[in-house]
């Protein structure tokens, strides 16, 4: 009899198409804790609820955009070739011990899944994971992942504030200068100055950009001998259930510096950065 040439086409494949390329085989919304072991350090990554906390070597919120990426990459990397099936040592591939590991921990049985990361072999790279006997090669955009550090996976944002959650937001410039912005129904007023009152103003203009201040450098024993406690500019918001949260920023020669007062961290930021918190009032406002 005759059929088409589409059962040909579906049939007709070599080994390699019929295996499952995925590096490493998990749901991306099970995943309870990462380790990560390279060159620089060993980093280990905890969720709690739907945010990510470094545990080690430091304690504290991780940025999460680098732990999201580093998950998207893994879930969506492939084998680029099966090199050996059957590997009698892992030494010539650079895989004992390995150069990268990634562990992550799965499920409510909290089982643990392994990516191992050896040499590079040309423009790909040597990996096995615990899935598989075998030893396959990876494209490098999964080394480049897998050989962050520590700094990649800190929390780096300054103002750290969802605006859905504050009714206010003052700014203290030098001595003189105050502005105090009202958040309320989704819509920005101005309350200070007078000159200003009940006026409207653009987040895209000042918020937006404030929330995007990142620190270039973070000085974890406050060693840096600049005093932040008497800053050039201070922001100050006011949440709905009460309470409040305080930055301070100094320029220093030219250096730019920042301080979150209630979690006691400071560092430098970029003097982009800084100059976002020295807008005009009438450059915010809704034309």
């Amino acid at each position: 009899f005759l059929t088409s040439r589409s059962l040909t086409t579906a049939v007709d494949k070599e080994l390699f198409q019929w295996r499952d390329k995925k590096v490493l085989v998990f749901e991306r919304p099970q995943v309870q804790a990462i380790e990560l072991k390279n060159a620089e350090a060993t980093i280990r990554l905890e969720r709690r609820d739907e945010e990510w906390f470094m545990k080690a070597p430091l304690q504290e919120r991780a940025d999460q955009n680098k732990v999201r990426g580093l998950l998207s990459t893994v879930e969506f990397s492939e084998v680029q070739a099966f090199v050996d099936d059957h590997p009698e040592e892992l030494e010539p591939y650079g895989l004992v011990p390995a150069e990268a590991t990634l562990r992550i921990q799965v499920g409510d049985s909290q089982e643990w899944k392994t990516l191992e990361l050896g040499q590079d072999v040309g423009e790909h790279f040597w990996a096995r994971n615990s899935d598989w006997p075998f030893v396959f090669t990876v494209q490098p955009e999964l080394p480049e992942r897998l050989n962050q550090t520590v700094w990649d996976f800190r929390d780096k944002s300054v103002v750290d504030v969802d605006q859905t959650e504050i009714t206010q937001v003052l700014f203290r410039r030098g001595e003189d200068e105050e502005i105090v912005i009202q958040y309320r129904d989704y819509t920005w007023t101005v309350e200070k100055p007078d000159s200003h009152k009940d006026q409207l103003a653009q987040a895209y203009q000042f918020w937006y950009p404030i929330t995007d201040i990142a620190f270039q450098s973070i000085d974890d024993n406050q060693s840096d001998g600049i005093s932040l406690s008497q800053p050039d500019v201070r922001m100050v918001v006011t949440y709905k259930e009460g309470g409040e949260r305080i930055f301070n920023f100094v320029q220093a020669g030219d250096r730019y510096l920042a301080a979150k007062v209630k979690s006691g961290r400071q560092g430098t930021i970029s003097e982009a950065d800084y100059e976002k918190l020295l807008f005009e009032i009438e450059d915010i406002l809704d034309p």
